[in-house]
């Protein structure tokens, strides 16, 4: 409870910025992830979940530049009006069990969210959820059982990070892809498509964490 009520105070008086801060007082030691060099998979907004190992590549004061490795992750999509929810619920049941090995796999952060425009304004979007694979598991992981339940392999990528706190909302994502918009107007990115990321389970009351992701 103190360390909790200590964490609070930190964001309070810090700010939402206070990553390196709460990574020191709340990370541990830092632990790489089989093969990587520079990059680390242990953060304070992980909570001590496996996470994809980064490298920090540019601090500044509204934004962050990382450098990611390739990562394998389990994916489910839909065109429909099908909510998070339900999508968050297919990849909760395979690495609960509905899978060919019936193996419980742990859970990992963040929980990855991607919005695919359609090819025209008549066409239907795509949504994507993921869940990353753990690390121990990325070379050998039991295939879904779900049709609708896939893998995907992310390339290595640099991306543009902007955190929030709270609780997520798809008009907080909207203000801070449109803040982080706005503070690479000098910069170029790829503005085909962009990832929001969601590090906490409903029931996490203080410091939670969010992040959108413009790629390089």
């Amino acid at each position: 409870m103190k360390t909790m009520l200590f964490s609070f105070l930190v964001t309070l008086v810090v700010g939402t910025d206070a990553a390196g801060l709460l990574d020191f007082f709340f990370g541990g030691t830092p632990t790489d992830a089989p093969g990587l060099l520079d990059m680390t998979n242990q953060h304070w907004f992980c909570h001590n979940l496996d996470c994809p190992a980064y490298e920090t590549m540019l601090t500044t004061p509204g934004y962050e530049k990382r450098r990611y490795e390739a990562s394998k992750w389990v994916a489910t999509n839909t065109t429909s009006s099908q909510k998070n929810s339900q999508l968050f619920q297919k990849l909760f049941h395979y690495i609960s069990g509905d899978n060919a090995l019936s193996q419980k796999i742990n859970m990992t952060a963040p929980v990855l969210k991607r919005h695919v425009p359609g090819a025209n304004p008549q066409a239907a979007s795509t949504h994507i959820m993921y869940f990353m694979v753990p690390h121990k598991m990325q070379d050998s992981t039991p295939a879904p059982t779900d049709p609708s339940v896939y893998f995907v392999t992310l390339p290595p990528m640099v991306v543009y990070v902007k955190s929030y706190s709270g609780y997520s909302s798809e008009s907080k994502d909207m203000t801070a892809f449109n803040a982080l918009r706005a503070e690479l107007k000098m910069t170029t990115f790829d503005s085909a498509y962009a990832f929001t990321a969601g590090y906490d389970s409903p029931f996490n009351l203080i410091h939670r964490h969010n992040e959108v992701w413009i790629p390089e």
